[in-house]
């Protein structure tokens, strides 16, 4: 996996304390090179209501993923490995050559196989869990749901008719969830995960932080322009470490512009409100999944700074950075190429050639 070799190359050098700003830059490259991520076409994060509704949510979180994007490598290989898992808590684990074999295929990477694929006791002395089993595939204790926080194991669980989405606590649209779910009919109140983000990077990202900030301490970093705090564990078992857990929760900024599916700057304050259902959702989203030419992570930065309360203006530019490449998108550049065309001031005539232009330009669209 190409996204973990880089990850290995950064923190190959061992810092002796490793600051917030660091941990946030290292996210940052490795959202840039996640070649396995999902694009905009393919999923759809479907949020409905808030839990404080008090009904469950219609419709599924994830209705759907691409099949070009089920095709990629790495999910590919995640998809092959999910049924291979007991998820009962106090149940051995079956080891069988297939499982192995498929694990391999998933990863090559020997010292992070042990990390994550060790098993251990998860309760008792029967041998029933592991790192991986516990964050991709999730558990099953009683009458509790343990673990579950990969986006893609959701999904398919919600496809299969095995998990029943209840509505959401904390909404970032599509970068960080905390969700209400159901799993063989026993509720998890709380759980988060990452979206559209690909299985190594979530493997990466959640190693990173059981590296840098063990034992519970926050690892802050931004995804998709939202702030996310992963937590990670391990457990003690004969003496021995293993991984337990990692998880993510989200922030209290998102600095990205409101979309359909984010009502509010402000999110604790939007997610202490109820919400009103809006039939419009499914449409917009349905819109923004076929939007061809919006730009990507690499094609623009917005650069908020702080707000306006501070009385100053602020040093640089909203907008700082929007590639050549994009800049040549058909719409983009026929837009651009507009812009010129019109005269701000209100009651200053429009120019005759500028009218012209205009009128070619829109038969032209027509």
């Amino acid at each position: 996996m190409l996204l973990l070799l880089v990850f290995f190359h950064v923190v190959s050098a061992r810092f002796p304390h490793v600051p917030d700003e660091a941990i946030n830059e290292i996210a940052y490259t490795l959202q840039l090179v996640d070649e396995n991520a999902a694009g905009p076409n393919d999923a759809i994060f479907y949020y409905q209501d808030h839990i404080k509704q008090g009904s469950n949510a219609q419709y599924r979180f994830i209705p759907c993923i691409s099949k070009s994007y089920q095709k990629k490598p790495t999910v590919l290989t995640l998809l092959q490995l999910m049924e291979e898992f007991e998820p009962q808590i106090g149940r051995q684990e079956i080891e069988s050559p297939r499982k192995f074999k498929r694990i391999d295929n998933f990863m090559r990477e020997q010292w992070l196989e042990k990390l994550w694929f060790t098993t251990f006791p998860r309760r008792k002395r029967i041998v029933d869990s592991s790192a991986f089993e516990h964050v991709f595939i999730g558990e099953l204790e009683g009458k509790k749901v343990k673990g579950l926080h990969n986006w893609i194991r959701f999904a398919y669980l919600e496809s299969k008719g095995k998990l029943d989405y209840i509505g959401f606590i904390s909404e970032r649209q599509d970068s960080v969830a905390t969700i209400s779910f159901k799993w063989s009919n026993v509720t998890k109140p709380v759980g988060g995960m990452l979206l559209g983000s690909s299985p190594e990077f979530d493997m990466a990202i959640f190693t990173l932080c059981y590296l840098f900030r063990p034992g519970g301490k926050p690892c802050r970093f931004y995804y998709k322009g939202c702030e996310v705090t992963v937590v990670s564990y391990y457990i003690q078992r004969n003496g021995k470490n293993f991984m337990s857990t990692a998880y993510p929760k989200a922030g209290d900024i998102c600095l990205r512009p409101k979309t359909h599916l984010l009502h509010d700057y402000r999110i604790p304050q939007a997610e202490a409100d109820a919400k009103k259902k809006n039939d419009t959702v499914p449409i917009y989203g349905n819109c923004s999944s076929v939007d061809v030419n919006r730009a990507a992570l690499k094609d623009a930065t917005f650069n908020y700074q702080f707000h306006v309360s501070v009385g100053k203006p602020p040093p640089e530019r909203f907008i700082t950075f929007i590639s050549q490449s994009y800049k040549k998108k058909p719409t983009v550049a026929a837009f651009l190429d507009l812009m010129n065309t019109f005269n701000p001031e209100i009651g200053s005539a429009e120019k005759p050639s500028a009218e012209q232009r205009k009128k070619a330009y829109l038969k032209h669209r027509q």
